[in-house]
């Protein structure tokens, strides 16, 4: 369900012309198929119906959604966008790399985390509390957000200006998220 909500918004990108009506269909289809994505993995674990099967199935059409919503921003900048230079034909590849670059460096931390600890067990523990202050920070780089961004279609210059935005900030947080996780995997190095 999660994937036809937002395949087909990520196709009508590439395929309709932008309009202030396409920007909001397509926010909600991005949102609807975020949300039934997010229930579906809470779904799995609270039934324990869940398995690498699943996971394995969540992540990729995780990666092949955020290839494909940056493809079409760039096939609708292609075909109808009146963009100041063709450089802005850039920012979706330079978007969709970081994107992906995070997506997958983050996966890799967390298998790459779980089996330095499956090998030395740390002490029993609650987990530290997320903070406000942090969840707030990372507000920005939420996919919710991303999502959002879409319903400025309907104003292109707007549009550009939201996504350039965003995919600035993602960089940031990807370079701050490589050094942590970095860092976070070498101390987990067995001596």
């Amino acid at each position: 369900v999660s994937a036809v909500f937002t395949f087909t918004a990520v196709v009508a990108v590439a395929l309709v012309e932008p309009s202030w009506w396409l920007g909001w269909a397509v926010y909600a289809g991005l949102a609807v198929g975020f949300a039934f994505d997010s229930a579906d993995g809470q779904l799995a674990r609270l039934t324990g119906r869940g398995g690498p099967d699943g996971e394995w199935l969540d992540h990729v059409v995780d990666c092949a959604k955020m290839i494909l919503v940056h493809t079409a921003v760039l096939l609708s900048f292609y075909r109808f966008g009146e963009l100041p230079s063709e450089g802005w034909l850039l920012l979706p590849l330079g978007f969709g790399f970081v994107a992906v670059l995070t997506f997958c460096a983050g996966l890799l931390r967390e298998q790459l985390g779980k089996a330095a600890a499956a090998a030395a067990p740390a002490p029993a523990g609650a987990p530290a509390p997320v903070s406000r202050i942090r969840a707030v920070a990372l507000l920005p780089a939420d996919y919710g957000v991303f999502c959002l961004v879409f319903a400025l279609l309907g104003a292109p210059s707007a549009f550009r200006a939201g996504y350039a935005v965003l995919a600035a900030v993602h960089a940031l947080f990807l370079v701050a998220f490589l050094v942590k996780w970095f860092r976070e995997l070498k101390a987990l190095r067995a001596d």
